[in-house]
C-alpha cells in the first residue's frame, strides 16, 4: 500500500457575532457555523470536496488554491492555540485520501 499524503493546515477560528468563521491559511478556504464545532465540520466538508474534485481532475490536492492573505497569517501568529480542537472529518471515508491535520488557533 502506498503512503498517504499528509497535510498540516493552519486554521484561524474567529467569532463574528452569532457565527464562527474558520479560515485555512495554506489554502484560502473559509467556512462558517453556529459554533466552533459546526464551523470546523463545515471546513472538513469543504476540504473534502476540494480533495475529491482535484482527484477527479487528476490534480494535486489544493493545487489551484492560493494562500490566505497576509493579514490572516498575522492574526494567526497572535492567536491562542487550542490544545484539543475538534477533529477534522472529511465527508468520505477512504484509505487513500490524504491525512489532514490542523493547528487551530482562536483569534483575539
Amino acid at each position: 500500500m502506498a503512503e498517504r499524503d499528509r497535510f498540516l493546515l493552519s486554521v484561524l477560528l474567529l467569532n463574528e457575532g452569532d457565527n464562527w468563521i474558520v479560515q485555512c491559511l495554506e489554502h484560502d478556504i473559509v467556512a462558517q457555523g453556529a459554533s466552533p464545532k459546526a464551523a470546523l465540520e463545515a471546513l472538513g466538508w469543504t476540504i473534502g470536496a476540494h480533495i475529491l474534485l482535484d482527484r477527479q481532475k487528476r490534480r494535486k490536492p489544493f493545487s489551484t488554491l492560493q494562500r490566505a492573505p497576509g493579514s490572516f497569517w498575522e492574526r494567526f501568529a497572535d492567536a491562542i492555540p487550542l490544545s484539543d480542537p475538534y477533529p477534522l472529518t472529511l465527508p468520505v471515508l477512504s484509505l487513500d485520501l490524504p491525512i489532514v491535520e490542523k493547528d487551530v488557533r482562536l483569534a483575539t
